[in-house]
């Protein structure tokens, strides 16, 4: 019997690159979870909307872990206040961490005041990473050690806590932080690791983010191994012990009761089944499956329920067999099954002494046998589509349907559907717009901040030191900025060929004065004018104008062409101004374009000559490519085709060869 080697559609899951995941967070806009262990009491800052715990003289605060996924690291960010000239201690998990690691953060103070009723309070924030991964929850104790809390009434507050994890990847249970990765060591019940990658997969059927060995009663699996929800509509079987030689073809039609999806269940006995030879199954030019032998081994792309040996001959493997959910569009069923050897060039039949010498040893002729071949018409609720949870799509061509909207809670992004857009693109409706090209200044607006380092949650001196440059978290989102007091700080850019620029972002204003009206975030491009960002003028999305905390948008289209921008920005206010979601984005020229007015062909004034895919003078693709959605010429991916439409579907095959598979497949003589 051979050792079976399964080529079943399979999903990789999340990537093991190690990052750290904000995967809780309570404070801010967001109220406290109370634990029973807990030891505190909620202050109400009315003005601010922002809850803030409180305790005398000692606070404890417990964080439950068990809802969370497997993790390998945890780290911990927390904003709290204490009074100005305090002594105090910090314990996580009953360990008291250093005093170095407290950062006093310069802002907030017109809050605290609102909400202790004194100005004898400041802000400090500290992050810690915990040792090992062997707890489910984490405890935050801080206390006031000098003798001041016993003779007056004196707070530790808790305005804002962050749990960060390296997670593991998806339907692992255990993982561990190796080199930069994160690496799985055990998978969940069903799930296969793989040990190269660190990954579980499921190569089996997966059900409400299970891995099962079948999909349950009343479910079918689609093309991705996912059990979907069916109503059964009528059964029909053919093909009875049909006996399949060598370059032998089996061909049916069943007339379906009405067009629906359909699903095939096969019995068949290999006997002899030779290297390079293949089972291949077609279904109305829309579906194609396989059972091929390659040195020896078996590649299945049907899914496989069962194997076992049997008494045919002595080398025979009993073999269950299931196609995947097929929507037909047809009340008409074709199948065409066939038994050939695989033409490869890597492969040459060789002499065979036993023919010669009538040996009787000799290898036996190989043979298929389909014992049964079962029909089931099925109903389902949405369509079945190539992609992952894509809701509505084109299915012209078996090997690439193209998604055109994704289920509730997914945006649709170069033909998959993701649970959130790309870093450089931006969610629109259900869509992930892309920003053709997004350029941020790493010393004045940093995206990603490595927090490994101590900075991270703090401030940084910079060369003006009336200036302070300062990250702080705001709910889920990193804000960097400070109270730059007139400082100026510019960053030249290189821009691809463009006819415009958007510049965009939002501010948060923090501890503003009635004097600052007027005042605020400012910049200025290529020199010109300074725009101010006066907060009275802005579309508030957060918070209120001229109050701590306000959070005001700001974005400004404009004609641009140069092949550079000189960007400078400051903060003109006794208060502080940060930053986030800071794009500039480039309204880029047509592909192959170096100088253009607008975005369509017609609009470009000089095409680029040394391309090798797109000719300049006809100002179309050569050749065997083709044009994409996004304007760029692509090669056509279909073998043996010389002229396609798109990466998937051929119009004109190479001599010789003939169209299949409605234009996704050349079938050469």
């Amino acid at each position: 019997m051979f050792y079976l080697k399964y080529i079943i559609t399979i999903l990789m899951m999340n990537a093991s690159i190690a990052q750290w995941t904000i995967t809780h967070y309570e404070g801010y806009d967001k109220s406290f979870t109370q634990n029973t262990q807990d030891n505190y009491i909620q202050l109400n800052c009315q003005a601010y909307n922002i809850p803030i715990i409180a305790q005398q003289e000692s606070l404890l605060k417990v964080i439950s872990l068990k809802d969370l996924n497997p993790f390998a690291k945890t780290k911990i960010l927390v904003e709290f206040i204490v009074p100005i000239d305090s002594y105090f201690s910090i314990q996580i998990q009953n360990k008291t961490i250093e005093n170095y690691q407290n950062l006093e953060l310069g802002y907030g103070f017109l809050m605290i005041n609102e909400c202790f009723n004194t100005s004898d309070y400041k802000m400090l924030s500290f992050n810690y990473e915990l040792e090992g991964k062997n707890y489910t929850e984490i405890s935050i104790n801080i206390q006031l050690l000098d003798n001041k809390s016993q003779q007056q009434k004196r707070y530790v507050g808790i305005k804002q806590i962050h749990v960060f994890q390296m997670v593991c990847p998806q339907n692992c249970q255990n993982c561990q932080y190796d080199d930069y990765r994160i690496v799985c060591l055990d998978c969940q019940n069903n799930f296969t690791l793989q040990p190269s990658q660190g990954k579980c997969y499921c190569t089996n059927f997966k059900f409400k983010n299970q891995c099962l060995k079948q999909c349950p009663e009343g479910y079918s699996a689609d093309r991705f191994s996912s059990c979907k929800k069916v109503e059964f509509l009528d059964t029909q079987t053919f093909g009875q012990n049909t006996n399949l030689k060598l370059n032998k073809n089996f061909e049916q039609q069943i007339q379906l009761k009405k067009s629906s999806q359909i699903r095939l269940d096969i019995d068949l006995i290999l006997s002899n089944f030779q290297a390079f030879q293949q089972f291949e199954i077609i279904i109305n030019d829309v579906y194609s499956g396989s059972i091929s032998n390659y040195y020896q081994n078996l590649y299945i792309s049907i899914f496989n329920i069962s194997e076992t040996s049997c008494q045919y001959s002595s080398n025979c493997t009993l073999i269950q067999l299931q196609t995947p959910l097929i929507d037909v569009n047809s009340s008409l069923l074709n199948v065409n099954i066939t038994f050939r050897p695989i033409n490869s060039k890597y492969h040459k039949p060789r002499y065979n002494r036993f023919e010669d010498l009538g040996d009787s040893n000799k290898p036996k002729d190989s043979e298929i046998i389909i014992q049964n071949i079962k029909v089931t018409q099925l109903l389902i609720d949405e369509p079945i589509c190539f992609q992952e949870n894509c809701k509505i799509c084109d299915q012209k061509y078996i090997e690439q349907d193209q998604c055109k909207q994704c289920k509730d809670g997914y945006y649709l992004f170069e033909n998959q559907c993701l649970n959130q857009c790309p870093e450089t693109t931006v969610q629109e409706g259900f869509y992930c717009k892309t920003f053709l090209n997004k350029q941020s200044n790493s010393k004045l607006i940093v995206n990603d901040v490595d927090i490994t380092q101590y900075n991270w949650a703090g401030e940084i001196s910079l060369t003006d030191q009336q200036s302070l440059f300062q990250y702080r978290f705001n709910k889920t989102n990193l804000l960097f900025g400070g109270k730059w007091r007139r400082q100026e700080y510019t960053k030249i850019l290189i821009l691809e060929p463009h006819y415009a620029l958007t510049y965009t972002f939002t501010v948060s204003y923090i501890d503003l004065s009635d004097k600052d009206e007027q005042t605020g975030f400012f910049y200025q491009l290529d020199g010109g004018e300074y725009h101010y960002i006066n907060p009275k003028d802005l579309i508030q999305i957060d918070g209120d104008a001229n109050k701590p905390d306000s959070i005001v948008e700001y974005s400004k289209y404009f004609k641009h062409t140069n092949n550079d921008i000189m960007i400078t920005i400051g903060c003109n206010t006794n208060g502080y101004c940060f930053l986030q979601d800071y794009y500039l984005i480039i309204h880029k020229c047509t592909p192959y374009c170096k100088v253009c007015t607008g975005p369509s062909k017609s609009e470009c004034l000089e095409y680029t000559r040394n391309s090798y895919e797109f000719d300049y003078k006809t100002k179309q693709c050569k050749s065997g490519y083709f044009e994409s959605d996004d304007k760029l010429c692509q090669r056509c991916e279909v073998k043996d085709c010389s002229e396609c439409d798109s990466q998937y579907q051929c119009q004109i095959c190479k001599k010789g060869c003939q169209l299949h598979l409605q234009g996704s497949r050349c079938i050469c003589e």
